[in-house]
């Protein structure tokens, strides 16, 4: 006897609708990200002095200098991430202090002229779980790559996250759906999208744990690039690897 396959709901079944954020939105957002076991999510928390502005002073940030898409449900916010202008370089730096990381690819031939980032991604999985609801990170994640679609072909997007975060896996799964498209073939090997590790005490602190950044690829241009640095990016998993087993083991 087959085993009952549990059906998930779609985020449109339980009344959740997604939308660019506007002024009137900030004081949500603050609340829902302002929620002990939301803010707890983010390493460090978001409330933590180490982030060096408070809850407010990002989202209010945030969205005067790109766009925030939330999901909505009753009229709270239930999960969101900011769109804003990223502040990389082309070429991987060196380590600013001794012990500090600093490993990544170049972005030499990937043809942005401007480079957009995720941030402050998060949503209310106690929730979702709750209601049997999947599809609400892939849905603002969508909304995001349209929102930097439309600003034209030289506009590229990426994201960042810290060793041992869920953002990769999450990304990793994302990217597969939609490098499927891109090829028909019945077995692919899809590129990983791993991009730079380097230490971080702005935004994690001294003891924290490095960030991460991972490329969202938006067109068959970008995968032929991620395509080409495949080997390159191989090396850097493993490198991403040996670091987490040196943190969490």
């Amino acid at each position: 006897m087959m085993e009952n396959i549990k059906r998930y709901k779609s985020p449109e079944e339980v009344g959740i609708t997604f939308k660019e954020a506007t002024l009137e939105d900030i004081t949500n957002i603050v609340d829902f990200l302002g929620r002990q076991d939301i803010d707890s999510l983010f390493v460090p928390s978001l409330s933590d002095p180490v982030r060096g502005m408070t809850i407010r002073e990002r989202v209010e940030r945030k969205i005067s200098n790109g766009k925030w898409i939330i999901a909505i449900q009753e009229k709270k916010v239930i999960g969101c991430m900011a769109i804003v202008p990223a502040r990389v370089t082309k070429e991987v730096q060196l380590p600013k202090k001794e012990g500090y990381i600093s490993k990544g690819i170049s972005f030499d031939g990937w043809n942005k002229n401007i480079v957009w980032e995720l941030s402050t991604v998060v949503v209310d999985l106690e929730l979702l779980r709750k209601e049997g609801v999947k599809g609400v990170g892939g849905s603002l994640l969508n909304s995001a790559k349209n929102w930097v679609r439309a600003k034209g072909l030289q506009n590229g997007l990426l994201t960042d996250s810290w060793v041992g975060g869920d953002m990769g896996g999450f990304i990793m799964a994302m990217n597969a759906k939609e490098y499927k498209l891109h090829n028909k073939e019945e077995k692919i090997d899809i590129p990983d999208t791993l991009m730079r590790i380097y230490t971080d005490p702005a935004k994690r602190g001294e003891k924290g744990p490095p960030t991460v950044i991972y490329g969202i690829p938006l067109d068959s241009e970008d995968w032929r690039f991620f395509e080409s640095k495949k080997k390159e990016m191989e090396e850097l998993k493993k490198e991403y690897e040996n670091i987490e087993k040196s943190l969490y083991s």
